[in-house]
């Protein structure tokens, strides 16, 4: 979303942010969403949250994702369970 917002033209850019008409980009509220970060290899959770802007979804699924290059993957609506695998809700 940050290129495709300068690729417009946008000046000001914000990861996770939409691009607006007054040529910035900003966060919007998203109905409260719980975000579980779960392993392909072992089916175990690193980390869960709750995210309500498409900031806090960009940063949960950049950190669950992009930072262990695809070794996890986002369930949504989840939680880490007391066995420590992501209990959906």
């Amino acid at each position: 979303m940050h290129s495709y917002c300068l690729s417009l033209g946008y000046t000001t850019n914000v990861a996770g942010g939409v691009c607006s008409q007054a040529g910035t980009s900003d966060f919007l509220p998203l109905q409260p969403v719980s975000l579980c970060c779960e392993s392909n290899t072992d089916g175990t959770c690193s980390h869960d949250g709750m995210v309500t802007s498409t900031g806090g979804l960009w940063h949960f699924f950049n950190g669950c994702e992009g930072n262990t290059s695809r070794i996890y993957h986002t369930v949504a609506p989840a939680t880490c369970g007391p066995a420590g695998t992501c209990v959906p809700e």
